[in-house]
C-alpha cells in the first residue's frame, strides 16, 4: 500500500485525476483526503444551526463537499487545495442553512429539490439520470419513467438521506464509498437505496 503521508495533498488529487491510477489507489487517495479533513467538517459544521435538522445533517452536508472539493479540484488553476476544501465546504454548510430556513414545512426542510437547477460546474439529478449508461438494474429502473414528472413526484417521498445516498450513487460512489462520506455503514447505504427503489415503484404505479 502506498504511504499517503509522503505526497502534499494537491499531489494527493492529481493522483486522484490521474487516468493512469487504478481504483483501488483512487479510493485509498478518497478515503484518506476525508478521514484528514474530517476535523475541518467537524469544526465548520459547528458555526451552523440547521432549522428542522440536527449536527449530523450538517457534518453529511460538509463531507459531501469534501467529496466534490477532492473530484473538482484543478491543480494549478485553483488555490491550496486546503483552501479550496474550506471554501467548498462553507459554501455548502451555508447554503444547506439558508435553504432550511427559507423553507418553513418540514418536507423542504428535508430535501432538496431533485431538479433544481445546477451550480455552473455541477450537473442536476435529473442530469445524472440522463447521463447514466443503462448497464445496472438499478439503472435501468430509474430511466424507465419520463424524467420531469418521476421526479416530481419522488421528490416528495425521499428522505434527506436518501436524496443523499442517490446524489452520490449517481456520481459514480459504491456503497461503501457513500457510507464513507455520510458516516454510515454500508448496510444502512444499502437499507436507504432498497427504501429508494420501494419508492421509485410508488412512483410508476401511480401512473
Amino acid at each position: 500500500m502506498v504511504d499517503l503521508s509522503l505526497y502534499t495533498d494537491e499531489e494527493l488529487v492529481e493522483k486522484y485525476h490521474d487516468s493512469d491510477s487504478d481504483k483501488e489507489l483512487k479510493n485509498q487517495i478518497m478515503t484518506y483526503l476525508l478521514e484528514k479533513y474530517k476535523p475541518l467538517v467537524l469544526k465548520l459544521s459547528n458555526a451552523f444551526y440547521l432549522i428542522g435538522g440536527d449536527q449530523n445533517d450538517l457534518i453529511q452536508e460538509g463531507m459531501i463537499a469534501m467529496y466534490q472539493a477532492v473530484t473538482k479540484y484543478v491543480a494549478g488553476k485553483n488555490t491550496k487545495f486546503s483552501t479550496f476544501a474550506t471554501m467548498c465546504i462553507n459554501r455548502d454548510l451555508i447554503d444547506a442553512t439558508k435553504r432550511a430556513g427559507a423553507d418553513k414545512n418540514r418536507f423542504l426542510n428535508e430535501a432538496v429539490s431533485l431538479t433544481s437547477d445546477a451550480d455552473e460546474d455541477e450537473f442536476s439529478m435529473e442530469e445524472k439520470i440522463g447521463k447514466l449508461d443503462a448497464t445496472m438494474p438499478e439503472e435501468a429502473f430509474f430511466q424507465q419513467a419520463e424524467k420531469k414528472l418521476f421526479f416530481e413526484r419522488l421528490e416528495k417521498k425521499l428522505s434527506r438521506l436518501e436524496r443523499q445516498v442517490l446524489e452520490l450513487f449517481l456520481d459514480g460512489m459504491s456503497y461503501t464509498e457513500i457510507a464513507k462520506v455520510l458516516d454510515k455503514t454500508p448496510k444502512s447505504i444499502d437499507n436507504a437505496f432498497q427504501r429508494i427503489r420501494q419508492k421509485c415503484t410508488e412512483v410508476k404505479s401511480e401512473d
